[in-house]
């Protein structure tokens, strides 16, 4: 053989290896396409169209199986949705919605939302990690720190175990799928103990519809057991068992009946172009059946004799098939579906309870440990110390940042899965607050005391709030909206008869729980009855008013005022320099006479502050405080002036 031979020899070689390469990268192009055609198809729900590609594309050069995976995804992607879509609590919460499987090490951010961390660790591995429910922003440093949640992680496990046992039992159960090794009257007889079989399955659950899906392959129903699989990932999208099954019998049917389905063999050049002009056509016209008006009764929905041959439409084409497969998810109750993804019987409420007060938790909170408590309970522990109740940890930073957001996957668990506590919990939460904000509106309804100093109607009183009880008391008038308590002094060894009531205008928390609480006083009142809640005391009372002046003496009670106000500033002025200074950046300069003080209801302002100012005994300023006389308590102060005058220093 000559040197020429084997050149043309080798270039023959050479070329057809060429010609294989190309078919390989044109291939891999058409299927990238195809992915994406399909892709884009289901994002605007247009099934059929999709449909249509994978049966233009199909043929004995084209058997790339991956393809198909896309599409049974987008079908039941939009299947769950239908069914799910006024759901408020269902199985979708068990999976990560960054990987959609089920939640491995979840730990639960920040705002209350929860993921596989690993997802979300791999994600912030370059970037800073956004969630995908609020679109707040987390850094790799905080999201490296957290903490597995222990009891969402709990209920995943034992809700994966009771799954994993029911999928076995349903296995065993299920009768052999391949019958084609049975002579003609074993097969017949086969195919008649199939149909009975199918005809007593119990139907809505994802095990019943997979073993629905054999027994229908069994009769040689291809097409209808394809859409008992794709309900049966309906319900369980993990189900690997229905997923195989829809993906091989799709195939197979499609690989198999180009005839039947007007196909043509498949050319990727010409796929493509012929159809990157429809890929953005809102427009495009395709074939899509018209759905069938299928008229069930409520007994016919649940009647597993609509799945017999007898008393169901025969499906003529895979488009049909679709159609059927929607109509069927349209009448799976929410309840069915729940029922079968969450088996109540494994999940109890004893799962739910705080460890703190053993009840069913109320709005969760997660720490960055990883524990969940009531949210009250938790802030209750973290008055008296800044560690976790259960494991001790640091929540020092924690209770810095005071973000306490309620655990989403924990709440909507509880008020769907056992309503009734629940409703109970939430009922006796807002019982609590309505009587925390309707405070001192009647005896009946007690206020709470701060027990610590005298303080005054219209005059600044800043707190510093450090006591657990107190903290407490401030949180509680906070939440309730009430943003008021009354504040009385301790006297002779017990809570003093009068006070004043403080209302809250902001409150400024240090790192580790303490604030500076600022105030002002508002309406005296008289304690009626001493009481006690959650550690500090309350009071019934009844509010203090000035008593009406009578029209004879009302001049000579403006003529006292205003020489008593004359008199108190200059004894303000006649005070040394720092001591006004020290006054004036304590409760603010001396407020001017206000028009109407003769009908309101404490009386000037100027003269609390003055009483603020004064040094006089405790005892002595609430002898004045519980006056509701103004002529009275002009006179008594006037005296007070007298004597205080003769005894400044400059």
């Amino acid at each position: 053989m000559g040197e020429s031979d084997l050149q043309a020899i080798y270039n023959k070689n050479s070329s057809k290896r060429n010609e294989n390469l190309n078919r390989e990268i044109q291939d891999s192009t058409a299927v990238d396409f195809l992915k994406s055609l399909v892709e884009s198809y289901l994002k605007r729900g247009k099934v059929h169209d999709a449909l249509n590609a994978y049966i233009s594309a199909y043929s004995s050069d084209f058997l790339d199986q991956t393809c198909l995976e896309t599409f049974v995804a987008g079908l039941i992607e939009k299947a769950r949705k239908m069914v799910t879509k006024d759901m408020k609590f269902n199985v979708s919460f068990f999976l990560c919605s960054l990987c959609c499987d089920v939640m491995t090490d979840p730990v639960t951010l920040k705002c209350g939302h929860t993921y596989s961390k690993k997802c979300i660790l791999s994600v912030s591995q370059t970037e800073s990690f956004v969630c995908r429910k609020c679109n707040k922003s987390y850094s790799h440093a905080y999201l490296s720190q957290l903490k597995i949640n222990v009891k969402i992680s709990a209920l995943i496990e034992k809700f994966l175990k009771t799954q994993q046992a029911d999928h076995k039992r349903s296995r065993a159960a299920t009768p052999d799928c391949v019958c084609g090794t049975d002579s003609s009257s074993n097969q017949n007889a086969s195919f008649s103990e199939a149909d009975d079989d199918l005809v007593a399955l119990e139907a809505f659950s994802s095990k019943s519809y997979l073993r629905k899906g054999d027994l229908l392959v069994k009769l040689e129903k291809y097409e209808e057991a394809i859409k008992h699989y794709l309900i049966s990932l309906t319900f369980d999208p993990n189900l690997t068992e229905a997923k195989e099954k829809a993906l091989k019998f799709f195939h197979n049917f499609l690989h198999k009946c180009p005839t039947k389905m007007y196909t043509k063999n498949f050319c990727p050049g010409e796929f493509i172009s012929s159809n990157v002009a429809r890929m953005d056509n809102e427009s495009t016209v395709s074939y899509s059946p018209v759905m069938k008006e299928k008229k069930y009764d409520g007994n016919e929905t649940k009647n597993l004799n609509l799945l017999h041959s007898n008393k169901q439409l025969k499906i003529d084409s895979l488009h049909d098939m679709l159609d059927d497969f929607y109509n069927e998810v349209e009448y799976i109750s929410e309840d069915d579906f729940v029922k079968d993804q969450i088996d109540l019987a494994c999940l109890d409420k004893q799962d739910f309870e705080c460890a703190l007060c053993i009840r069913i938790l109320w709005e969760p909170v997660s720490t960055t440990c990883g524990h969940t408590f009531c949210r009250v309970c938790l802030n209750r522990s973290l008055d008296h110390q800044t560690n976790c109740p259960l494991c001790k940890a640091s929540l020092s930073s924690f209770l810095a940042e005071r973000v306490q957001s309620t655990t989403e996957f924990l709440e909507k668990a509880i008020e769907t899965l056992f309503p009734n506590e629940y409703a109970d919990r939430k009922a006796s939460y807002e019982e609590e607050m309505e009587e925390l904000y309707n405070a001192g509106k009647d005896p009946e309804h007690v206020i709470p005391l701060f027990v610590c100093t005298i303080a005054f109607p219209t005059v600044p009183c800043p707190l510093h709030v450090f006591e657990p009880r107190y903290r407490l008391m401030i949180r509680q008038c906070m939440e309730s909206g009430s943003r008021q308590f009354g504040m009385c002094a301790f006297i002779d060894n017990d809570i003093a008869e009068y006070g004043t009531m403080l209302e809250i205008r902001d409150v400024q928390y240090f790192p580790d729980g303490r604030s500076v609480v600022d105030t002002i006083g508002s309406r005296r009142f008289r304690i009626l009855r001493k009481g006690e809640r959650d550690g500090y005391s309350t009071g019934a009372v009844e509010f203090l008013k000035d008593e009406s002046l009578n029209a004879n003496n009302l001049q000579d009670v403006i003529e006292m005022h205003d020489q008593v106000y004359k008199v108190s500033q200059a004894w303000f002025m006649r005070l040394p320099r720092d001591t006004k200074q020290e006054i004036l950046q304590h409760f603010g300069p001396m407020p001017e006479i206000e028009a109407g003080y003769i009908n309101s209801a404490n009386g000037p302002s100027w003269f609390w502050w003055m009483l603020a100012v004064l040094p006089l005994e405790p005892k002595s300023r609430l002898m004045i405080l519980s006056m509701t006389s103004l002529p009275r308590r002009l006179k008594t102060l006037y005296r007070v002036l007298l004597h205080l005058q003769s005894t400044i220093v400059v």
